[in-house]
């Protein structure tokens, strides 16, 4: 065997360099004749094979460096995955002198891609519904419809993520006939993440801030929202 006849090749001259296999045996207390053959050929593999591992931490072909976190089967990088979110809302608004609170829900359904590890960016739609809470209370709510097509940058903080978002939106107020463009940015924060099988869901929190500026006889409004939903898309595995 060529590694047999190579370790005592490497083990003779090794043992010239620290010191004889007879004081060494001694010195540790090994005298029965078996037990030191023994001990002379485990600690020459050991010395030979640490000599090995340095060799290859310095030259190995095959030796690869960390480059990024490892992120498991639950990566989403270079894949493109649909999301839908669902949940409650309530809302802000100032239309003329008077602010307004609003309560309904959105549904929200958009493609995500992985463009590394721990970021990721969304496109999709938005459908919201609100009314004003003194319209609910009175028993004769009047629904604010709002599209929105949110542009999302998300970035995953291990168990954590955020998003940050901008894009147009789409206001038809209760009871008003000419729908009007506006502009949506806001910011959420969501986890941590359970996958179930084929569904993965989370939990997120999002903050809005909505302008619509004026148009004819209606004037600007502004409008922040406050909302806690749900996610739901594939299991990031398959």
């Amino acid at each position: 065997n060529n590694v047999i006849v190579e370790t005592q090749k490497w083990r003779t001259n090794k043992l010239k360099e620290t010191g004889s296999p007879p004081q060494l045996a001694l010195k540790w207390g090994i005298t029965d004749n078996r037990t030191r053959e023994a001990f002379y050929y485990q600690r020459s593999l050991k010395l030979l094979l640490h000599s090995y591992r340095l060799k290859q931490q310095r030259d190995c072909p095959f030796w690869e460096r960390e480059v990024s976190p490892y992120q498991g089967i639950h990566s989403r990088y270079k894949k493109i995955y649909p999301l839908l979110e669902t949940g409650g809302r309530l809302y802000i608004q100032h239309e003329g002198r008077t602010p307004e609170f609003l309560i309904g829900g959105n549904l929200r359904a958009s493609l995500g891609y992985g463009f590394s590890e721990t970021q990721e960016v969304l496109f999709g739609l938005e459908f919201s519904a609100a009314s004003p809470v003194s319209k609910l209370v009175g028993g004769n709510p009047v629904l604010a419809l709002q599209l929105g097509a949110p542009f999302t940058y998300r970035r995953h903080l291990k168990r954590f993520f955020y998003d940050i978002e901008v894009g147009p939106m789409v206001y038809l107020g209760g009871g008003q006939s000419t729908a009007r463009v506006g502009v949506r940015t806001g910011v959420a924060v969501g986890g941590p993440e359970l996958n179930f099988s084929f569904i993965s869901t989370v939990l997120i929190l999002r903050l809005q801030y909505d302008f619509i500026p004026a148009r004819g006889s209606y004037s600007t409004i502004h409008q922040v929202s406050l909302g806690a939903g749900t996610t739901f898309s594939p299991g990031a595995g398959n």
